[in-house]
């Protein structure tokens, strides 16, 4: 591929800050924003939850109260408009059950609700939390910020909601594929995003310096006139010997010289967690050709234009071909996605995985107390080893298992990430009292 990494950024460590009614942010940013909402009197949040019933008492208590840090989040007044608008527009099919049915889902307390609703800022906010607080203590530290990227695919082109739901599938597929390739090689990758359809009209399709356009011409696609959704992915990877990647990613999606493939490093003004945030947060994220007009007034009606013009783009499920409706505007469009985005679920938008050579790798904790006492296994006249990944059942930069665990290995397989427990007792060292040992995590059962 064309861009390779010749220096790696210092990515600062688990920083965390103080707010003040006593929580602890995740960045110094997300601290002074929180803040500044909890002290404002009648503020940009107030007026946007607004004292009519288009909320739930549960939902504005539960942003009000802080839930789950949700007045840390960054875009959090933006997210709060655009759920108002995707209530009000499903309101006005009450004799729909498909939007009877998901009206009633932004109904229910948030605090309790047990399902999933990826349109709700304060579902999506907790989504966000679980896999920060699985992910950071057990791949994503500064010990190993020259392991950890963020990628960005921009995968394909589809011209309405049937191709995108199809396009998404094959993608996870894809993935999945990607992981089974290094599985393969022994090497381990942990990898954790979303995929963002996101709505393009033919002006911005036909933009010769767009990506979309480059990706279309590199397609052979033509623009259509009604627009259409280019699928992106956004993850956060640690993946360790990492020249593999690049040339299978770039042999997967060509286009490397428009950049369809990027790897960037961790920016080091943020925190460990404030990336995974940041990333994560791209999952359902309301496009801008639907969400960037007044609900009334000119405006409004120069986006009803746009959505008439763009209407096959939204056949779907809800909306077949034959079903051309008459005066196809705003409200009639986010109505469509919001029913597509809450059929594709949890399941088809988030791409969380660690493979089974991942789970192979050491802790934090355990780390630091090889490079305390054993720093001639991971480095050789001053250079860093990493030709072979370290996996806490095989001897140091071997692939053979230790003899001594030569069938008590736990079985493992890819699978999504969690919070695990067991494996954060076992191999938490602490400040390391001497070398590590491997014996009690291996021989439990998975």
């Amino acid at each position: 591929m064309s861009q390779k990494h010749s220096k790696y950024q210092i990515v600062q460590g688990d920083e965390f800050y103080d707010r003040a009614n006593g929580k602890v942010a995740f960045s110094r940013r997300s601290a002074v924003i929180a803040d500044n909402r909890m002290k404002a009197t009648n503020g940009r949040v107030d007026k946007i939850l607004g004292t009519d019933d288009t909320f739930s008492q549960s939902f504005k208590n539960a942003i009000n109260d802080d839930y789950n840090h949700i007045l840390e989040q960054v875009y959090l007044t933006k997210e709060l408009t655009n759920y108002k608008k995707v209530i009000n527009a499903l309101r006005q099919r009450p004799d729909d059950a498909e939007c009877k049915k998901l009206l009633q889902k932004t109904r229910r307390n948030p605090t309790r609700f047990r399902g999933s609703n990826v349109l709700c800022p304060i579902w999506k906010n907790n989504r966000i939390n679980d896999l920060t607080h699985a992910a950071i203590p057990r791949y994503l530290f500064p010990e190993k910020s020259n392991e950890l990227y963020l990628l960005t695919i921009i995968f394909d082109f589809a011209e309405n909601l049937y191709q995108l739901e199809e396009l998404i599938e094959a993608q996870h597929i894809a993935m999945n594929d990607l992981i089974s390739a290094l599985t393969k090689k022994k090497r381990g990758i942990f990898i954790a995003g979303c995929f963002e359809p996101d709505l393009k009209s033919h002006e911005q399709l036909t933009d010769p310096t767009s990506g979309s356009a480059k990706l279309l011409k590199h397609l052979e696609i033509t623009a259509p006139d009604t627009g259409g959704w280019i699928l992106t992915g956004h993850f956060i990877i640690r993946a360790p010997n990492n020249d593999w990647i690049y040339d299978e990613l770039d042999s997967q999606y060509p286009g490397s010289s428009w950049r369809r493939v990027q790897f960037n490093n961790l920016h080091a003004s943020k925190t460990l967690a404030q990336h995974m945030m940041e990333i994560i947060g791209y999952a359902a994220k309301y496009p801008k050709p639907l969400f960037n007009y007044d609900t009334r007034g000119c405006n409004k009606e120069a986006g009803n234009a746009l959505m008439d013009s763009m209407q096959s783009a939204f056949y779907g499920p809800s909306l077949p071909f034959d079903a051309d409706t008459v005066g196809f505007g705003v409200d009639d469009a986010i109505r469509q996605w919001a029913l597509f985005m809450n059929r594709l679920g949890e399941g088809k938008l988030f791409y969380a995985k660690e493979s089974s050579y991942a789970q192979k790798w050491y802790s934090q904790s355990e780390w630091n107390s090889i490079r305390k006492y054993d720093r001639d296994l991971f480095q050789r006249n001053g250079e860093t080893i990493n030709k072979i990944e370290l996996h806490r059942d095989t001897e140091f930069y071997s692939d053979k298992i230790k003899s001594n665990l030569k069938g008590r290995c736990r079985f493992l397989r890819t699978r999504n990430i969690r919070y695990d427990e067991e494996w954060h007792y076992k191999t938490d060292v602490g400040e390391g009292d001497g070398p590590v040992s491997y014996d009690g995590w291996i021989g439990k059962s998975a």
